[in-house]
């Protein structure tokens, strides 16, 4: 295939995808955030009542409760990592415009 018949992309088009890329890791942090908010009430909600885990000793119950911690600690990891990939991008992208604006001045 030659390169000239490939069609070229217009900067319009351009910044309308960056937009929509913009706005997608925007609510994508939010989405994280959220995530992570619920995850860190389940995590050290097993956590506080490992007082219980103590009485119950190794029951089911005691067991069930901290596969739940640790289950909603690794959700809670998962979480922050993919906040902070969102929010390198926000930073990223939110620096380069400013650069930007401040070149065409």
């Amino acid at each position: 295939m030659r390169a000239d018949t490939f069609t070229r992309i217009s900067r319009k088009t351009i910044r309308r995808i960056f937009l929509m890329l913009d706005l997608i890791f925007i609510a994508l942090f939010l989405l994280f955030l959220y995530y992570a908010i619920k995850d860190a009430y389940v995590a050290g909600f097993y956590s506080a009542n490992e007082q219980i885990n103590i009485l119950l000793g190794d029951s089911d119950v005691a067991l069930e409760w901290q596969r739940m911690y640790v289950t909603s600690f690794w959700h809670l990891i998962r979480d922050v990592v993919l906040m902070g990939i969102s929010l390198v991008w926000i930073i990223f992208r939110s620096l380069r415009n400013e650069l930007l604006l401040g070149r065409s001045l």
